[in-house]
């Protein structure tokens, strides 16, 4: 076709217009109808009446075979989750999944450890002898910051507290311990076998029962402290706390690292992939089926952004699907491989597709949303959407259960470490290898700093309040009811302009 150089401003444009057209004829599908993607701080749930209050609020959830008290997980990352971590969110309900260590036996101690403790309970506390001096216990005070110290014998047997509140330093530094102390006979003491409910509701109710000794046949067992136990909604499965595991897509993780943790009672295996759909992670969902056999155990399988890769999963026997790729704050994958989807329209679309296949007949895998869990209010705007529940790296990573803060401390102004598991630092260590290959070299995610939150029983059940108001804000009780509320509302969330979430923010300096 000739070019007519004389053509009139009008046709100019009816060309353009013709071309467009064709384009869009032409294209992929996905191109002649380009949805909006929104995040989850993009969006914010619109309230309506209520008669609850956030006290009412029931936050279980279940994943499969297993129950939550609270919809929460703990990402298994090499700065976030170990025994700790899992042991800590286990007593508020919730499930740690132990990062996928590069040798089995890290792991599986970290889960064995785990799955032994006791739901709140000190069980290796500091310890003095009796002959030990006030200021022995005074250096425990100021190095630890422990100010109920156990005073116990050389064979074991538990002899009493020591207050340090009880006793002046400077004026008694020299004089035992035993002078000072509280004898076991004037203090309430547990027995090693009483259920934990017990104990809870003793540190609750009881007066001057602030910390509660365990004794087993006269020895110390461990210390449970009101503070730690006040909050606490333990998530047990088959008699002993509910822990996860990550594996990988290998073969060889069944035999290595599945088949014992079984043995030790895990409830939760999560398959923890880059790019979950794909064949390698399908293939090891139904060889971590066969091992399971007929035990109560959840296969979760991630991680996916589309909806071709949460059927594959379910079909292929997840009970649960990981979702997300490219939301995570220490995740660099959108960036620099221009793949992704943002979280909350995810979760939206996902929740859709499993409606249409339950309305099917088909079976279908639940929802976890991984990624973008940066506040109460975004966890509450996920479940709304559809997730069964959430999982976070950044916002663990911060309490003083995590890995970071056991293995690297805190900084001068109070702030943990925290890393992608494909930043270079992870890299490096090769701790990137169970995630993204060994042969993986160009970074995926960074490694920054985030302000400590202290420990768990400090901070944890702030943030399940938060997110029972927003389930309350909407009338809700139950994670069903506050879906349903999504659904049926018909104004149940609004889009934020930049001003829009400026104004939901705080505009004062603290």
């Amino acid at each position: 076709m000739s070019i007519d150089r004389n053509m009139t401003q009008h046709r100019v444009s009816e060309l353009a217009e013709r071309i467009e057209s064709a384009f869009l004829r032409s294209g992929p599908e996905s191109f002649r109808n380009l949805p909006l993607a929104y995040a989850l701080n993009d969006v914010s749930i619109t309230p309506g009446y209520s008669e609850i209050h956030p006290n009412d609020v029931d936050l279980g959830t279940v994943l499969g075979p297993v129950t939550l008290n609270v919809p929460f997980l703990s990402a298994p990352m090499d700065m976030v989750t170990g025994g700790d971590m899992a042991t800590a969110l286990a007593a508020f309900g919730g499930c740690g999944i132990v990062y996928r260590t590069q040798k089995p036996k890290d792991q599986l101690d970290w889960i064995a450890e785990a799955l032994r403790r006791r739901p709140c309970l000190v069980g290796n506390p500091v310890e003095l002898r009796p002959d030990a001096t006030v200021s022995d216990a005074q250096r425990i005070l100021e190095e630890r910051g422990f100010s109920t110290i156990p005073v116990v014998a050389e064979d074991g047997v538990f002899l009493g507290l020591l207050f340090t509140r009880d006793v002046s330093f400077s004026w008694h530094e020299d004089e035992p311990v035993s002078k000072w102390m509280k004898k076991v006979g004037d203090l309430k003491t547990a027995d090693i076998r009483t259920p934990f409910v017990d104990i809870r509701d003793r540190l609750r109710n009881e007066q001057e029962c602030s910390v509660l000794p365990v004794v087993d046949d006269g020895r110390l067992a461990g210390l449970y402290f009101m503070k730690d136990v006040v909050d606490a909604d333990p998530a047990m499965h088959e008699g002993k706390p509910l822990v996860g595991m990550a594996i990988s897509d290998a073969e060889e993780d069944i035999a290595k690292r599945v088949v014992p943790a079984l043995e030790l009672g895990i409830g939760v295996v999560v398959i923890d992939s880059s790019h979950g759909n794909c064949r390698s992670v399908i293939d090891q969902v139904s060889r971590l089926r066969k091992a399971i056999g007929d035990r109560r155990v959840c296969v979760v399988a991630g991680n996916v952004a589309d909806v071709d890769g949460y059927i594959r999963l379910s079909l292929a026997g997840a009970d649960v699907v990981k979702l997300g790729i490219g939301p995570g704050s220490i995740c660099t994958t959108s960036e620099g491989t221009g793949v992704g989807f943002p979280m909350f329209s995810l979760i939206t679309l996902i929740a859709f597709a499993r409606r249409c296949m339950r309305s099917e007949g088909m079976e279908c895998g639940g929802i976890i949303a991984d990624g973008g869990i940066g506040t109460s209010g975004d966890a509450v705007k996920a479940l709304a959407a559809g997730a069964d529940a959430v999982m976070a790296g950044k916002m663990f990573a911060a309490s003083h259960e995590s890995i970071s803060y056991l293995t690297h401390g805190m900084t001068k102004d109070r702030r943990v470490m925290y890393r992608g598991m494909a930043s270079a630092d992870a890299i490096k260590s090769r701790s990137a290898s169970g995630r993204y290959g060994s042969r993986k070299r160009a970074p995926e995610g960074v490694a920054g700093y985030v302000q400590s939150r202290g420990r768990m029983h400090e901070w944890f059940p702030l943030t399940l309040e938060l997110v029972r108001g927003g389930f309350a804000h909407t009338g809700s009780r139950t994670l069903s009811d506050l879906q349903s509320y999504f659904l049926k509302k018909k104004v149940s969330a609004v889009i934020l302009t930049s001003a829009g979430r400026e104004q939901n923010s705080p505009r004062v300096a603290e």
